[in-house]
């Protein structure tokens, strides 16, 4: 009800069939309304916990969603190729949801989420249907707007900047260290390599507390440097979960430094870490119960 009043929209995810069954009594008693996203989850190899990864497995889901209830199915195969379903998802009109997180794909050498990603649409328009567009996602959705209807707004590059907080978090770091010459350039100003690595780690750390148990990282997105960082300064990494998936964490980490010569503290790098649990096999697995 509180999504409701905010106007945002839930997605819902559906392991087996009575997820379907309370999906659908909640739209009767008007507490979920179309369009939603709703993700089916398969399951292959020994994650027994959804129906097999296989057009039977799938359509046992299928049965279950009435034609008229505005839920665009999406298709992920946990701990198997997807690939094995995925025309038969896009001829009957559904959507997928793969990546390296739920699958390797070594059968495909070493993809990365962006070659999955050309070989699913390649497939698409070889099948005669587009790859939506944002906007048309959005459409298809029914997102686009969120608090009390505001529509979104792309912020500039100096609002950005602008919305910089001028303090660290008010979170213990989950990694502090000593910028050192030895990982300095000519200049005295430290590698961002370097400076890369131990966000790195203190995602990793992060992650590893949240998955317990190992973990991998698979991503990095819009890292950024602010500012340089010099030998001496007192460098502090602070990390917020931003979002989890089955097997996945995605953690924001933020870069802080105490000057060594004035005291300052300010921002200078920040990124996006992902991470992936995986077994003693290497392979993925999914969250604790409560985290993903």
């Amino acid at each position: 009800q509180n999504i409701a009043a905010q106007q945002m929209k839930h997605y819902l995810v559906c392991w087996n069939v009575s997820f379907i069954r309370q999906t659908l009594a909640f739209m009767d008693m008007g507490l979920l309304t179309g369009p939603l996203p709703f993700l089916i989850v398969l399951t292959d190899g020994t994650m027994l916990a959804g129906h097999p990864g296989t057009e039977a497995g799938l359509d046992a889901h299928l049965a279950f969603i009435p034609p008229d209830r505005q839920l665009e199915w999406i298709v992920s195969n946990f701990n198997g190729n997807l690939f094995q379903l995925t025309e038969k998802v896009i001829r009957e009109g559904g959507h997928i949801a793969i990546g390296l997180g739920d699958y390797p794909y070594t059968e495909l050498g070493q993809p990365s989420n962006a070659d999955l990603v050309r070989k699913v649409r390649e497939q698409a328009e070889t099948l005669g249907r587009e790859v939506a567009t944002v906007d048309e996602a959005k459409e298809m959705l029914g997102v686009g707007r969120c608090g009390k209807g505001t529509e979104v707004d792309t912020l500039s590059t100096q609002e950005i900047k602008d919305s910089v907080p001028a303090t660290p978090p008010q979170l213990v770091p989950a990694l502090r260290t000593l910028a050192m010459p030895a990982d300095a350039n000519p200049n005295g100003d430290i590698f961002g390599g370097w400076l890369m690595s131990q966000m790195d780690v203190a995602g990793g750390i992060h992650a590893y507390a949240l998955s317990s148990g190992r973990i991998a990282t698979v991503a990095v997105d819009g890292m950024s440097f602010h500012l340089p960082v010099q030998i001496g300064d007192l460098i502090s990494c602070h990390c917020v979960t931003q979002r989890t998936g089955t097997t996945s964490i995605a953690v924001k980490v933020e870069t802080w430094v105490k000057r060594r010569a004035d005291g300052r503290e300010e921002k200078v790098t920040e990124g996006l870490f992902t991470y992936v649990a995986i077994d003693a096999k290497g392979q993925p697995r999914p969250l604790p119960v409560g985290e993903s």
